[in-house]
């Protein structure tokens, strides 16, 4: 092929044709003309401030002239320190990563283009975060641990139940979720009414989205796909455990109840929604607890039996109650607390317009920006 100069920039089509005796075969063919380097891409989506976005994004961007090839960066901080999906080769102005992002995360994205001319300029960073998982934490603001127990050192404060019959709830490593034990408790051929209670906890204000997740197994005799004979329900007090309100299936953001307790057999949980796994393997419940910012309270997990057939019964362990904080802005590289990396990070970006750098607010990443890390590194994030 020659005569190339006189071509005007762009994609053009050939087909290539070989032919021998007694026929031919074709190839399809594709000439690229540059005659400079592409311009800046125009992102497109997702938006630049976009919040809720999918953790399964599709990225697009607008076609460049003379571009013959895309790449494309996403990372969790405007410095690109941490690239966490990219791609390059691209031949349409679109990319789907191949797997999903944190769910309630901030993420920063670019594309430039090229061909054989050269390599074009990056485009403007765009910034979205992702949609929320049940107990996240969104964007800016960090996880906040109010209690966590995994029964590894005993029972910690957790007490049987005042009013139960048959109790068997007891510690128990036959099947654990983590480490060595469990709470456990036996689902019964008899009735039976048994009760976990927690230690007091005090849930803080202004921290919310406030959480309560445990990792339970459930092995109860059911009633079809959508009733118990057996079951298990969750219950709160916040007056020290004079009085008890069933947590209802409004909170219950992952693990809904199966159904209504038949009336028909003795369980003393009649006519309550409970869980009745049969068998239900181990699942993360998460319980929203916005509702009782501010005041102590304690759980308590009650299991239920009939007069009838038994089975293993409900295990629960790695209990957290979590609520939610403002992140610390100088934690820049997101690892929870201030270090030499953050510090490195800010420096690195010295006289650059990189907001999420610039503490002061004035513009541009200076000394007093380097200055204001480094100090919380000694005294921690204030």
């Amino acid at each position: 092929i020659g005569n190339t100069g006189a071509a005007a920039p762009g994609a053009y089509s050939m087909t290539l044709t070989g032919a021998y005796t007694g026929g031919s075969q074709n190839t399809a063919l594709q000439l690229i003309v540059s005659n400079a380097s592409p311009g800046s891409v125009t992102l497109t989506a997702p938006a630049n401030g976009a919040t809720g976005v999918s953790a399964t994004p599709t990225f697009t961007w607008s076609p460049v002239s003379q571009a013959a090839s895309y790449s494309i960066q996403v990372a969790t901080s405007p410095s690109f320190a941490n690239v966490v999906a990219s791609a390059s080769g691209l031949t349409t102005t679109s990319f789907t990563p191949a797997g999903a992002f944190n769910t309630s995360s901030a993420y920063y994205w670019r594309v430039w283009a090229e061909n054989a001319c050269g390599t074009g300029a990056y485009s403007a960073v765009y910034s979205f975060s992702t949609v929320a998982a049940p107990g996240d934490c969104g964007p800016g603001l960090q996880p906040s641990i109010v209690l966590t127990e995994g029964f590894e050192n005993g029972a910690s404060g957790w007490t049987l139940g005042s009013g139960s019959t048959g109790n068997t709830w007891a510690l128990w490593s036959t099947n654990v979720h983590s480490g060595s034990y469990a709470y456990h408790a036996t689902n019964p051929a008899t009735v039976s009414d048994q009760r976990l209670v927690s230690p007091s906890i005090t849930l803080p204000t202004g921290q919310s989205p406030l959480s309560l997740k445990f990792w339970n197994r459930q092995v109860m005799e059911s009633n079809g796909a959508t009733a118990c004979y057996d079951g298990a329900i969750l219950e709160v007090s916040t007056n020290g455990g004079t009085t008890w309100t069933q947590v209802p299936t409004a909170n219950l953001l992952t693990d809904p109840y199966n159904g209504a307790v038949s009336g028909s057999f003795s369980n003393p949980l009649a006519g309550l929604q409970a869980w009745c796994g049969d068998p239900q393997d181990w699942l993360n419940s998460i319980v929203n607890l916005s509702a009782y910012a501010g005041q102590t309270v304690q759980f308590r997990f009650r299991l239920g039996s009939d007069n009838g057939v038994s089975r293993e019964g409900w295990t629960i362990d790695d209990v957290v109650v979590q609520s939610c904080q403002a992140a610390c802005p100088y934690n820049v590289n997101g690892t929870g607390g201030v270090d030499i990396v953050d510090i490195q990070l800010v420096a690195g970006a010295f006289g650059t317009n990189t907001p999420a750098y610039d503490f002061d607010i004035d513009g541009t990443v200076d000394v007093d920006d380097i200055v204001a890390v480094a100090q919380r590194w000694i005294v921690g994030c204030q």
